[in-house]
């Protein structure tokens, strides 16, 4: 069954990239996805819905590379560095 991200989807995704903080209050998590059955959507910088059906293994394996290297890259040439 193929559905589409719904609002509350985001605003969870949203949720938890932004509550997670260290001891001096600063984020600390920089990308997150959530796997789920649609088309995959890159909503903002560092937060993606990435598309997962059964008996897809390579394609959703072939989708977080490409996922994965697009994030990396957006956060070299914004300078972003863990630690």
């Amino acid at each position: 069954m193929k559905r589409e991200t719904e609002k509350v989807d985001i605003d969870k995704m949203h949720a938890y990239r932004d509550s997670i903080r260290d001891g001096m209050n600063n984020p600390v998590i920089q990308y997150v996805a959530i796997l789920y059955p649609g088309k995959t959507v890159n909503y903002t910088a560092g937060l993606t819905a990435v598309r997962a059906y059964p008996n897809e293994d390579e394609k959703l394996g072939m989708t977080l590379i490409e996922v994965l290297k697009m994030e990396i890259n957006r956060c070299i040439s914004s300078g972003i560095s863990q630690g």
